[in-house]
């Protein structure tokens, strides 16, 4: 689908292609950037960053062009909204992160014990204290 939007400086309207599905799994890294930075997105990041970028991108970019062209947003307002639905991803997942011990050996053996004492300790307690 081809839509034509007004451009913010007063240009002629200029048409946009939509998006096409991509199997973005399967793209190599370059592949990803450079579709990136063909509409001036970001470039950087873990490849599970890019292909989320990339994913999200297409949704809102298509969604736009399916509105009424009175109503489409420009492609700068459709940045600043990916930008701030990154952020608040970001945040998210930094909710959700538990930082993990660098020794992890002592982590699970300390956990064991933990464990091992709230199932049995009690019960050991019990029988062999004192009256």
């Amino acid at each position: 689908m081809t839509s034509k939007v007004a451009c913010s400086d007063g240009r002629a309207d200029t048409p946009r292609e939509s998006i096409p599905k991509f199997s973005y799994d399967t793209m190599k890294l370059t592949q990803l950037r450079s579709t990136l930075g063909s509409h001036g997105l970001p470039e950087t990041g873990s490849r599970d960053v890019l292909v989320t970028r990339l994913e999200h991108w297409s949704k809102i970019f298509n969604a736009n062009l399916d509105r009424r062209e009175d109503l489409q947003h420009t492609n700068s307002s459709l940045k600043a909204e990916l930008r701030r639905w990154e952020e608040e991803q970001e945040k998210s997942q930094g909710k959700d992160r538990v930082a993990m011990p660098q020794d992890l050996g002592s982590y699970e053996v300390g956990h064991f014990v933990k464990w091992f004492c709230s199932c049995h300790c009690a019960d050991w307690v019990a029988e062999n204290a004192p009256c």
